[in-house]
């Protein structure tokens, strides 16, 4: 196991298992996937948090004032903070129970670096301002944005059920990449075709490749 990187993960659905961790970026209007992580084992999202934007602007994906969604497992003040100073994105990341509006302003200070270079420190204030005050009121009507949420499970159950994700038996790191790899090339090329609609993506899920649309109502006239 050390030899090969592979670790021990746990989830809810499968129990303990070993195997890898697949984090997807997801763009909402095209479904498209602009970004994929793969972590042997199962590290906690938060933890990784970082590294997801990391790579979204070393590619760059994204650009300051982007709007991104993430799921309650990627909640912490901290994330946060990182997303607006250090990014300057608006991290929408769902809030858990135990968020509180008060804590979250009393977290969200400057960062140091704001302070770098002196002739711009009122307009990176204003900026990051400006990113708070948008990034509060997204997480004030989160539930307005579950909708969003439900479109990558739906991929990622597409995935899943139409091309076997999350079942493959693969014993190097390259194999199970490239199988990886090529599930979701092919749920995105598939989804590229028409399956875009939560009924669709559900169909598809179920293995209905061949979508059939509704049968039209007979007009009497």
């Amino acid at each position: 196991m050390k030899k090969l990187r592979l670790k021990f993960g746990y989830s809810n659905s499968k129990g303990y298992f070993v195997g890898y961790k697949v984090t997807m970026v997801l763009e909402k209007n095209t479904r498209t996937p602009v970004s994929i992580l793969i972590h042997p084992g199962a590290p906690n999202d938060s933890k990784i948090f970082d590294e997801v934007l990391k790579e979204l602007k070393r590619r760059g994906l994204i650009k300051t004032k982007d709007l991104i969604y993430f799921d309650r497992g990627y909640f912490s003040y901290e994330n946060y903070k990182i997303g607006i100073n250090k990014y300057k994105i608006i991290p929408v990341i769902f809030p858990k129970e135990i968020f509180k509006i008060n804590k979250f302003k009393d977290q969200m200070s400057y960062s140091l670096m704001i302070y770098k270079n002196k002739k711009e420190i009122n307009d990176n204030k204003k900026l990051t301002k400006h990113l708070q005050k948008l990034l509060l009121i997204k997480l004030e009507n989160w539930k307005d944005y579950k909708p969003i949420r439900g479109i990558i499970e739906d991929f990622f159950k597409a995935a899943k059920g139409a091309f076997g994700l999350g079942k493959f038996h693969s014993f190097t790191d390259k194999s199970m990449y490239k199988n990886i790899y090529l599930c979701l090339l092919l749920t995105a090329i598939v989804v590229q075709t028409g399956f875009k609609t939560k009924t669709q993506l559900q169909q598809l899920a179920e293995g209905k490749i061949e979508f059939q649309p509704p049968k039209k109502k007979n007009n009497k006239q």
